[in-house]
Formats: structure tokens, C-alpha cells, sequence
């Protein structure tokens, strides 16, 4: 939104109107003071900048089946009906039911999900060890041991040294590419 003080007539719109693109709005206050001027603000429509791009991801809810429900129709399944199907028949049969089966205990859900760039020097590497820390978090956690607990602060150590690296290795590459150009 823009503020601005302006010597106008509360009827006169018209240099405003024209020296503007068309989608602005304006709203008036007058002040206090009674006087001529008055305040003009407008709203300006910026599209954000800072869109983030939207993934469509797919996932089921495994913890939500209900076991016994699919210990029954497991049963059921195994019923024997593909006694004289041949091997490669029974395979087909058991996996396309299989397939169903997950699909009905727990179907496909699909969710559209905005991520956030990386950093440019984030590495599959320095994700494989933020995944491996998280890991040894969980151990720890759940056991409480100080050998897992002492894993845990070697891995992060680790990993914030790996990162620190792969920034510095980054820029120092941008930097030594372009000499003289003091911008970029």
C-alpha cells in the first residue's frame, strides 16, 4: 500500500486516474486538521514474488489399518479357489489382489504440497547424512543408551562440518569464477 499527501478535491480523481495503471483502488481520509489536502492511498496488486512451486505427492496411511479387517480377507483370499490356475495365473491373481486389498485397507491419498528451494550447495550427500542424523536421533530417543547418544553428537558434528564445507566450497567457486565482478 502507498500513502501519499496530495492538494486535491475530494471530486477530482481525474490526474490520479490517468497518471496510474488500471487495477489500483484508491481510499481517502481526510485529516483532522480540516484542511485542503488530504491522505490518498492506494492498493497496488504485486504478485508475490515468493511463490513456491506446488508438487503433487501420493501416500497411504499404513497405521490406520485395521489388521484384524485384513487378516480376515487375507483368509479369505487364501481360500484356495487358484488351485488350477498355473503358477504364472496365480501370481498375477495374488498380486492384482493383493494391490486391491491395499487399496481398500488403505488407499492412495493425493495432496498437492509446496517445497521450498534447497540451497544451491546442498548436496544428495549432506541429505543422506541429515537422514542418517535423524536416524541416530531416533535410536537415542527410544533407548536412552550413551553409546547412541554419543553416535548422535559425532553424526551431527559430522554433518554441520559437511555442511560448513559445501557452503564455503560454494562461494568460493562463485567468487573465484568471476574476478572483478565484486556483485555476484
Amino acid at each position: 500500500m502507498c500513502l501519499t499527501e496530495t492538494w486535491h478535491q475530494p471530486e477530482v480523481y481525474s490526474a490520479l486516474n490517468e497518471a496510474c495503471p488500471p487495477g489500483y483502488s484508491y481510499l481517502e481520509a481526510a485529516r483532522s486538521t480540516g484542511r485542503d489536502h488530504r491522505v490518498v492511498s492506494m492498493e497496488l496488486p504485486f504478485p508475490s514474488s515468493h511463490t513456491k512451486p506446488k508438487r503433487q505427492i501420493h501416500y497411504r496411511k499404513l497405521k490406520n489399518i485395521n489388521a484384524g479387517a485384513l487378516a480376515q480377507d487375507l483368509q479369505y483370499l487364501s481360500s484356495g479357489f487358484t488351485d488350477s490356475l498355473s503358477v504364472a495365473d496365480s501370481v498375477d491373481f495374488y498380486n492384482q489382489s493383493l494391490s486391491s486389498l491395499l487399496d481398500f485397507h488403505a488407499p492412495l491419498i493425493s495432496r498437492s504440497v509446496s517445497f521450498t528451494r534447497s540451497a544451491p550447495w546442498y548436496t544428495c550427500e549432506l541429505r543422506k547424512m541429515k537422514t542418517a542424523g535423524r536416524v541416530l536421533e531416533r535410536r537415542m530417543k527410544a533407548s536412552g543408551l550413551t553409546v547412541h547418544k554419543q553416535a548422535y553428537r559425532e553424526q551431527k558434528k559430522a554433518y554441520a562440518e559437511a555442511l560448513g564445507d559445501a557452503r564455503s566450497r560454494f562461494y568460493s567457486t562463485i567468487i573465484n569464477n568471476s574476478p572483478g565482478n565484486s556483485k555476484q
